[in-house]
């Protein structure tokens, strides 16, 4: 066993994290696509290794286990935020409707695999409202006219006035 490995895993956290303003942020390398700090817990011997978000470990660590359904969710909405303080349990639905409310669901141009920015968007209905054909804007855009209906009927792209 490494003398890494003996260490209580709190104390391992501890010496990867530094104080930035109001958040306690994870300096360790790995990291998941949401930003989530990771690290590697168990042991290698009994086959109990394995590599864990360190936000749930703290969470843990203060409270106990996360019980089934439930998730760790950041009141500062900084993934690589741990601490204790600024973390609460949540379901799933409880924590999107919580991104939601506090406004950062990616949504039109922030959403990686856009076609349209918010200018093309408002052109695209002002065109239609205009009696633009719904397949000349589809073909002008290069979406598919269901999208161009979407658009132009508000059932997407909401947040564009």
């Amino acid at each position: 066993m490494r003398r890494e490995d003996a260490k209580p895993v709190y104390d391992r956290i501890l010496e990867r994290c530094a104080r930035e303003g109001a958040c306690l942020i994870w300096k360790g390398r790995s990291f998941t696509k949401a930003g989530h700090g990771r690290m590697f817990v168990g042991s290698r011997t009994d086959g109990t290794r394995r590599n864990a978000s360190v936000h749930c470990l703290i969470w843990a660590h203060f409270h106990g286990p996360i019980p089934d359904g439930m998730v760790v969710a950041h009141t500062c909405d900084h993934p690589p935020c741990v601490d204790e303080r600024h973390l609460f349990l949540t379901t799933p639905t409880g924590n999107m409707a919580d991104r939601d409310a506090k406004g950062r669901q990616a949504r039109g141009e922030r959403q990686g695999l856009s076609k349209l920015t918010e200018l093309d968007v408002r052109r695209m209905r002002e065109m239609r409202a205009q009696g633009t054909l719904i397949r000349d804007l589809s073909a002008e855009f290069r979406i598919t006219p269901p999208n161009v209906s979407y658009i132009c009927n508000r059932r997407t792209w909401k947040h564009v006035a």
